[in-house]
């Protein structure tokens, strides 16, 4: 069933939650089991040991009794303040009784042809006639009634009041109290032993059986049993009483010659209800938290059959091999296997303490299982459905993710705040890899090989990412408030985050690792899976018993579909085309379906180098991510305004944006991823107009006598660029380096300046100075003026005596 609606055959794992209490039918050869958390009657075969049907009830059916008169069984149910009487043959409902409130206990008198029921909270005894399924009488009693039983020898009916710590004594012939006998404290169960008219009363924190005499409605003996004894029964074939105790896993064999506590066997876990199988000399057991049904031999005390009535699911993973879902179940401490084609269980595996977290790893053909109370890692062969190793875990294994791409398993240990990485051959320790809060679910991303942890803890709430390159933190995203769990969407590369404190989804881009968007959900999102056909994310809303559906494209909701009671996981499963989810408090597995039809739009992209990351953005839809050169969406009919984009600024698209129209059918587009360049100009200042001068931009050279030398076809970069000298003149700056990240142009300025003349560097002239330099000019002077006269003289004819002074006149 499709838009949006739960599939019909909504199935149980299997029938019964927190089984209470057990009756046998000795003419079917059936066991009946109240199912106290699934409001059913689980119906078992003695002789194959299955569940072969159930019925619904009232409110948490906590008691039943078999009518051997009339072939009828009769269930109490606790908080309806009912009894429902089935008929044993075709196991149906066919009458339901009114009567005092919590009724808590059943007992039958085949005599008298009545059922008595102990009412906790009325302090009362109600008797009902099977004749007519109606009230005939009702009597006060003690405190709390809890057990009750019929002892035929004496014709009473004796009830046992839990916060009385005594039994009371009614006649079932007038209807009245006969005695009030102290007992042990809290008795919580009674039976008779038919063989000698005993009554046997279990003391739940005592610890202890009393043991009363109908005769004298007296005890006669208390005998210790195990911890915590919570049910008792007669075992007429061999005339052993049998206690149940609850704390010690175990039941307490009394003979009834002794009486004294004789022997101990094995029952199952917490054992709260016991029955006679006479039929198949068997007891039978059921056990609350593991909701189970423990048959156990009379002869000997071995187990002999144990039946899974139910489970708690929890977390859940596709084995796509296989056709089948492994779903955890944290109480049992198993995983079981639901199959595909009957849409019921197959097995079940035994694994560690508590499994929280699953994954599928289709190289090993094998299921990882979290054990996180044992502090392991079972794996699960999905060829032998048998664990095939167990793996030690540092502390608390919380997460587990399989890497497809290096054949590893990711576990995130929650105690030790760590990711260790194994070989999923050989399971050898590649890396222990810290994380910043506390580690819990992982997710891996096939495009980018990372890992994504989920991280809660004080001041946390934010998912690392790690590369299984280098097996270390590479990012950080914030998120919303205590992320839960994970999924991813390979088409898109979007991680997907629950979280479940505030109510919200959180979309990464595994691209970028960057938040594109916040979807709100329901209350406490506890789980999410991703239908890869549809796009559609599905979100378990713990808080509000609901799932969320919505696209991942636009993040827009498409329904709020309710499921069973507090659903924990949910995976999908592509065999069936639907989503499974755990409910976990009533053991139901739901299944659902989503989305209107939708058609493919693909873009094609040339251009880009490989792993450059681009989007395909559609008016209404989250972005669409890619790193190959396509990428897909998936639109209903209508029409739609798009655009394409890259965080890379060397390129851009060939057309950027536009309109398309879906109408019944895929749409395709292509596009180039362009380089995008700009113009870088040196602008100078300082010269004068006319003079020439120069520069080279990332090897390129350029010329001008203009005040601008342009440099084109740039693309955005860091570039380095030297401006020539000029004579006379200096540059600021000469050698640099320039980022363009345009648009707008670049503009670079250049100053142009004069080279300074450097003033002299000696002292100035002073007086002295001066003197010596005219007598310096007088010297050369003299010197000159000898050197004329010898020339003059020189040139004297021989017979001139140059050194006889003249005659002076007469």
């Amino acid at each position: 069933m499709f838009n949006n609606t739960r599939v019909p055959g909504d199935f149980r794992a299997g029938n019964g939650i927190e089984p209470d209490a057990v009756a046998y039918d000795p003419a079917l050869g059936e066991l009946f089991v109240c199912d106290y958390g699934t409001d059913t009657l689980s119906v078992v075969s003695d002789s194959s040991g299955e569940v072969v049907d159930s019925v619904a009830v009232g409110h948490n059916p906590a008691a039943v009794v078999y009518d051997a008169g009339r072939g009828e069984v009769f269930v109490a149910n606790q908080y309806s303040g009912t009894v429902s009487v089935v008929n044993a043959t075709s196991d149906r409902v066919v009458a339901n009784i009114t009567v005092g409130f919590t009724p808590s206990g059943l007992a039958y008198d085949p005599t008298a042809a009545r059922v008595y029921v102990a009412n906790e909270g009325s302090d009362s005894v109600s008797v009902i006639s099977d004749a007519t399924n109606s009230v005939v009488a009702t009597t006060g009693v003690g405190r709390d009634p809890d057990g009750i039983t019929f002892a035929a020898s004496a014709d009473e009916v004796l009830v046992a009041n839990y916060n009385s710590d005594n039994v009371t004594a009614l006649s079932a012939v007038a209807d009245g109290v006969v005695a009030n006998v102290g007992v042990g404290s809290h008795p919580s169960a009674i039976a008779t032993d038919s063989s000698t008219g005993d009554v046997y009363v279990a003391n739940y924190d005592s610890d202890t059986v009393s043991v009363i005499s109908t005769t004298t409605n007296r005890v006669s003996t208390t005998l210790p049993v195990g911890i915590g004894p919570d049910a008792v029964t007669f075992e007429s074939g061999t005339g052993v009483v049998a206690v149940a105790n609850y704390g010690s896993a175990s039941a307490s064999l009394i003979a009834g010659a002794g009486p004294t506590a004789d022997g101990n066997v094995s029952v199952g876990t917490t054992p709260v209800g016991l029955a006679d199988d006479a039929g198949r000399g068997l007891l039978a057991s059921v056990n609350y938290l593991t909701n189970r049904l423990t048959l156990v031999s009379d002869a000997d005390g071995s187990t002999v059959a144990t039946v899974d009535l139910g489970l708690f699911p929890g977390a859940e993973v596709y084995d796509p091999g296989a056709g089948v879902t492994f779903v955890a179940d944290p109480i049992a401490n198993d995983v079981q296997l639901v199959a595909d084609a009957s849409q019921t269980v197959v097995g079940a595996v035994s694994v560690g303490l508590d499994p929280t977290a699953l994954a599928y790893d289709p190289g090993a053909q094998a299921v990882f299982v979290a054990d996180t109370g044992s502090d392991t890692i079972s794996v699960i062969s999905d060829i032998t459905d048998q664990v095939t190793d167990t793996i030690s875990s540092p502390g608390s294994p919380s997460g587990i993710a399989i890497d497809l791409y290096l054949h590893e398993v990711f576990v995130s240990d929650a105690y030790t705040g760590t990711v260790t990485v194994l070989s999923d051959s050989t399971f050898a320790v590649f890396a222990t890899i810290p994380v910043p809060g506390v580690p819990g679910a992982l997710v891996y991303d096939s495009q980018q090989h990372e890992v994504f942890v989920a991280e809660t803890g004080a001041g946390a709430n934010n998912v690392s990412v790690i590369s299984d390159q280098s097996n270390t933190v590479v990012a950080s995203v914030s998120v919303g408030s205590f992320p839960d769990s994970l999924a991813y969407d390979p088409a898109r590369g979007l991680i997907l985050v629950s979280n479940e404190a505030s109510n919200n989804v959180t979309v990464i881009a595994g691209a970028t690792d960057r938040v594109v968007g916040n979807v709100p959900v329901g209350t406490d999102p506890s789980s999410i899976a991703f239908d890869p056909g549809l796009d559609v994310v599905a979100v378990v809303d713990s808080g509000s018993s609901n799932v969320s559906l919505f696209f991942d494209q636009n993040g827009t909701g498409l329904a709020t579909l309710p499921v069973g009671d507090e659903p924990r996981a949910i995976v999908w499963d592509p065999g069936l085309e639907v989503f499974m989810v755990s409910n976990f408090e009533d053991g139901s597995l739901a299944l659902l379906t989503a989305g209107p039809e939708t058609y493919l739009l693909q873009v094609n992209e040339s251009g880009l180098a490989n792993s450059v990351p681009w989007s395909l953005n559609v008016t209404g839809y989250l972005p669409a991510g890619s790193t190959s050169n396509f990428t897909v969406l998936n639109l209903t009919n209508g029409t739609y305004r798009y655009a394409l984009w890259t965080p890379n600024t060397i390129y851009h698209p060939q057309f950027d944006t536009g309109t398309l129209v879906i109408n019944g059918s895929g749409v395709e587009r292509s596009t180039d991823f362009l380089a995008t360049v700009y113009e870088v100009t040196l602008t100078e200042n300082g010269l004068p107009v006319g003079t020439n001068w120069s520069a080279i931009f990332n090897g390129v050279y350029g010329v001008a006598t203009g005040p601008s030398i342009t440099f084109g076809n740039v693309t955005n970069g860091s570039y380095s660029f030297e401006v020539d000298k000029v004579s006379g003149y200096l540059s600021n700056p000469t050698i640099a380096y320039y980022n363009v990240t345009g648009p707008p142009q670049a503009v670079i300025p250049v100053q142009f300046s004069l080279i300074p003349i450097p003033p002299p560097t000696g002292p100035p002239p002073s007086e002295t100075a001066g003197e010596i330099v005219v007598i310096i000019v007088v010297v050369l002077a003299a010197v000159l003026l000898a050197a004329w006269r010898v020339r003059q003289l020189r040139r004297r004819p021989p017979d001139v005596d140059w050194f006889t002074p003249p005659e002076p006149p007469k």
